[in-house]
């Protein structure tokens, strides 16, 4: 069946290439020509040849280094970030940050910060959350690697003290800003209005949920017998999801993506093969059609699965996915996933062609599902071999 589906996705090529040809025996010209040519040269059985299908080398996926940049609201898009596990395969977690003026609280940093209490709120009950400073600490990091403090609600909302741990390690955050700021009111010779962001992450090991608003900060100070309390309110949120330790290192040997994790598909195509197998065939210098076959095994998703994918080719390798993010194409697939249906027939021979000129020995498909903006959704897509061939044709 897929040998039948290539030969017509050739053939279809190869039927446009001639429709579009002014050798058409409807109109007077084309008939004289067509009559009076030497059958040789126009039996486009001899004019046109398969060539093999490309090898696939190697197949395995690569994912986005965690981002822990912090913007206006989640950029899932839902500014209400996801934190937890979800089976044992992906962890989620929230970082806040919470701007931290320099010039009006400058005042602190001689006084003793004693407590850090947290206002914040879920989605659902009797959860657990950690808490911590994320500056100097891995994000990525087990729960119980972490210096944080653990909090439990048997309510959706939380308002409890951070341990001593952590107060000191924001203590530590805040005094390096004032140190920072301080070099910068030395060098300039005049008193800055600098802004810092204080980031704390919060982790969970129950199954993935959702953080509710943005949370508070409540800030205590002791100062020569005089308490000080300083409010601070989260300016930003992000949401950070990774593959669980356990799981990594399968997804990294598998041909899956995932939209959460920023996790692509890749397939390492031999294009040896192509060269040789022009050069067996004489006079056959051009590409005419290169049918590129997407295949998809299994998915999963967390929402209406949305019927479009990313794809890229290229000669290049990237170890970072978004060092190509620019260049990935959305197509649209009317097929379905699963059992190697195919999902889409891409027209590639624009990218075989320039090739012609330096005849590279490798190209590289990336592969990955849609993100749906606006939602929280995810597709997890494990994709099979593609299958590539295609027709040379003569230049006679």
């Amino acid at each position: 069946m897929l040998k039948k589906l290539i030969l017509s996705a050739c053939i279809a090529g190869i039927g446009l290439f001639i429709s579009c040809s002014d050798f058409n025996d409807s109109s007077t010209l084309g008939g004289q020509i067509i009559t009076n040519s030497d059958p040789n040269r126009t039996d486009f059985t001899r004019s046109f040849e398969f060539f093999d299908t490309l090898k696939v080398i190697s197949q395995y996926s690569v994912a986005e280094p965690v981002d822990t940049t912090i913007g206006a609201g989640s950029p899932l898009g839902t500014g209400s970030p996801l934190v937890g596990k979800k089976d044992s395969i992906k962890i989620a977690r929230a970082i806040y940050g919470f701007k931290h003026d320099t010039t009006v609280r400058f005042k602190n940093y001689h006084r003793i910060l004693k407590r850090v209490a947290i206002e914040i709120s879920t989605d659902s009950i009797q959860r657990t959350i950690y808490v911590y400073s994320y500056h100097n600490q891995a994000i990525t990091a087990p729960v119980n690697e972490l210096v944080s403090s653990k909090l439990t609600s048997n309510n959706k909302f939380f308002k409890d003290t951070l341990n001593s741990a952590t107060v000191a390690s924001i203590d530590s955050t805040l005094r390096s800003f004032y140190a920072l700021d301080t070099a910068i009111d030395a060098s300039s010779k005049k008193r800055t209005n600098k802004s810092y962001i204080l980031k704390l992450l919060v982790a969970s090991d129950d199954s993935i949920f959702t953080l509710q608003k943005e949370p508070k900060l409540i800030l205590t100070y002791d100062s020569a017998s005089v308490t000080i309390i300083d409010t601070l309110k989260s300016n930003y949120s992000s949401n950070v999801q990774f593959d669980t330790p356990e799981k990594k290192s399968d997804f990294d040997s598998l041909p899956v993506s995932s939209t959460h994790t920023g996790r692509y598909a890749v397939f390492k195509l031999d294009l040896k093969s192509l060269w040789a197998d022009m050069a067996k065939r004489p006079g056959f210098t051009t590409i005419l059609s290169v049918p590129l076959i997407i295949t998809g095994q299994s998915y999963s998703t967390t929402d209406t699965l949305e019927k479009k994918y990313y794809y890229y080719i290229s000669t290049s390798l990237f170890s970072n996915p978004k060092e190509m993010l620019d260049s990935m194409i959305v197509r649209d697939y009317t097929g379905r996933i699963g059992s190697n249906a195919i999902l889409d027939t891409v027209p590639a021979e624009a990218f075989f062609r320039p090739l012609l000129k330096n005849t590279p020995e490798f190209a590289y498909l990336y592969l990955r599902g849609y993100t749906i903006a606006n939602t929280t959704s995810d597709q997890s897509i494990r994709w099979s071999n593609p299958v590539i061939t295609g027709v040379f044709t003569n230049n006679q």
